[in-house]
């Protein structure tokens, strides 16, 4: 079964050539395109690219992009150029071993009952701040983010199209994989890094967003209902401009907490300057 293998990769001139000999080492047992998503490096990285695609090997897909974006872009962009039916994300931030491909690979095409294999650290957060910080945060919001969860993991067809489908009204991120569900097996490794957190990316997949707005709206409102009700029962004498300043001041703050609590969701956007390799297909 072919598998793509979608590599995210910025100014690697030193270190690509090497990547690439390994991956054909780890993997010559396995069918694989790799799709290289170049994030506009600055230095020889697409060309030398260029030249493995071209002398080595047609399996070889190159996306440029036209400035630097985020990770998660970068990822989404590749998985936009898949076509087979099992679709690796390889995450070189993960400092995982390439023989982990072949690890995952092998579980999924063996259990037909996952729809991913992904890898999860055995590492745990040392700072108590950071943790607590993200408990608050997940039952504040109604989330359920899990740091020890890793980007790289061996999806099929199935999640990938559902994926694309969901990214028509939330963005792309890690935590997608949470929302869209399927069957997933976490393979524990023991790599010593979590994943960072994008807590403001992180928030737009929250439900919980009008309840706050509707929860500070109220005490607001009811606030100023209250200062109304005693200035018009005149227990103490306040001056009309006072009063003016006080609602007008009230009625801005209402608008903008609107605006921050229900703000439409960005979408994933990118620029693709140039693609090589994808009109070749030698599998």
């Amino acid at each position: 079964m072919t598998l793509d293998i979608i590599i995210y990769v910025n100014n690697l001139e030193k270190t690509i050539e090497s990547l690439y000999n390994k991956i054909e080492d780890e993997l010559k047992d396995i069918k694989y395109n790799i799709i290289f998503v170049d994030n506009s490096s600055t230095d020889k990285t697409l060309d030398l690219l260029k030249n493995i695609q071209q002398k080595n090997d047609l399996c070889i897909k190159i996306i440029s992009l036209s400035k630097k974006f985020d990770k998660d872009t970068c990822i989404y962009t590749g998985l936009l150029h898949t076509k087979h039916q099992l679709v690796c994300i390889y995450n070189l931030d993960d400092n995982i071993q390439l023989s982990q491909i072949s690890k995952m690979y092998d579980y999924i095409t063996k259990h037909k009952e996952y729809d991913q294999v992904c890898l999860q650290t055995n590492y745990d957060e040392k700072s108590f701040i950071k943790k607590t910080k993200l408990k608050l945060f997940n039952k504040l919001y109604g989330l359920k983010y899990d740091s020890s969860i890793m980007y790289s993991r061996i999806m099929k067809r199935n999640v990938v199209n559902a994926i694309i489908e969901y990214t028509k009204i939330k963005p792309f991120s890690l935590y997608t994989f949470h929302e869209i569900g399927f069957n997933t097996y976490y393979m524990k490794t023991d790599i010593n890094k979590l994943e960072d957190i994008n807590y403001q990316k992180l928030l737009s997949y929250s439900n919980n967003k009008n309840i706050i707005f509707n929860t500070i709206n109220l005490v607001l409102l009811t606030i100023t209902f209250i200062y109304l009700l005693l200035t018009i029962l005149e227990i103490f004498t306040v001056n009309n401009n006072v009063l003016l300043i006080f609602i007008l001041l009230t009625n801005s703050l209402n608008i903008f907490l609107h605006t921050i609590f229900n703000k439409k969701k960005d979408k994933t956007y990118f620029l693709i300057k140039e693609k090589v390799g994808f009109e070749e297909d030698v599998l």
